[in-house]
């Protein structure tokens, strides 16, 4: 909204430049019109309540953009469990499947203009870590598009749990993959470190987004080695919410239908201006 105030006050600007006309003679009802077209112009978006951060042609965003979530899932008794309005995103390996723990984040990247070339720089994934990570091994993976949970209902951060987690292997430590259960594929193999309150970044290669139609990219974590839980701080805590920095194929330009309003708007005050001008003009003589 502050957009559309600031694009009005331009071309209000423009105006008085044009006709010598002081902003206090527009009209007011052209004024509000404008503004109602400027925003009927603007596209929807699930981006409107919490917004991506842009930096050259990158842009950042969280799992508390759009559709965005973030949670962890554990297994044996706990199976059944929700724990997505978490402060904390556990994960933790282990053969007793009380102790399984791991994590999915949703990113929406939806209304961005994602570079699809595999040439553009490597999406990063980055947390927040919540306990000392001390070369930790972690796999990375991402949930295959179009298959079930890559939509908005396809897991819900308020419902998810280890039963009906999607691409989640019910027996084992990892997830479903290969092409007999394809719902996941490994994007990554790291080792971690970092102390209580640093940000760990792992990037991946830019074709595993090349395949996303729908701009909700889902990624799941495990840890693979051995030792007590490790901790990443969710959109929940006091600390940055997880996010995903893809490149863009360029910034953002206006919209047509929003260029076209501002003409149009322009012509219909011009119109307004001259011809109460004429009016007068008449009445005089």
């Amino acid at each position: 909204m502050l957009l559309i105030k600031n694009k009005l006050l331009i071309v209000l600007m423009l105006i008085t430049a044009i006709t010598g006309a002081r902003a206090d003679v527009i009209d007011e009802k052209a004024a509000a019109a404008m503004e109602k077209s400027i925003e009927e112009s603007q596209p929807s978006s699930s981006l409107d309540q919490e917004k991506p951060s842009f930096k050259g042609n990158t842009a950042t965003v969280t799992t508390e953009v759009g559709h965005g979530a973030d949670a962890y899932v554990r297994g044996g008794k706990y199976s059944d469990t929700n724990y997505g309005t978490s402060e904390h995103i556990y994960t933790h390996p282990s053969d007793l499947p009380d102790y399984r723990e791991k994590d999915y984040f949703r990113f929406d990247l939806s209304g961005l203009n994602v570079d699809p070339s595999k040439s553009a720089d490597a999406p990063v994934f980055s947390f927040t870590t919540e306990t000392k990570f001390d070369k930790l091994g972690y796999n990375l993976y991402i949930l295959n598009d179009g298959t079930p949970g890559d939509s908005v209902k396809g897991w819900e951060e308020t419902s998810i749990t280890y039963n009906n987690a999607p691409g989640n292997n019910l027996e084992t430590n990892g997830f479903l993959t290969g092409d007999k259960n394809g719902s996941m594929t490994l994007i990554g193999q790291y080792t971690l470190s970092g102390d209580i309150g640093d940000t760990l970044s792992l990037t991946f290669d830019n074709s595993y987004l090349l395949k996303d139609t729908n701009g909700l990219v889902t990624l799941a974590l495990i840890r693979t080695s051995p030792g007590e839980p490790s901790d990443i701080a969710s959109k929940e805590s006091k600390f940055t919410p997880p996010s995903l920095t893809v490149a863009l194929v360029s910034e953002a330009v206006p919209e047509p239908a929003e260029i076209i309003s501002v003409v149009a708007f322009l012509a219909a005050i011009a119109g307004l201006y001259f011809g109460k001008k004429r009016k007068s003009a008449l009445q005089a003589a």
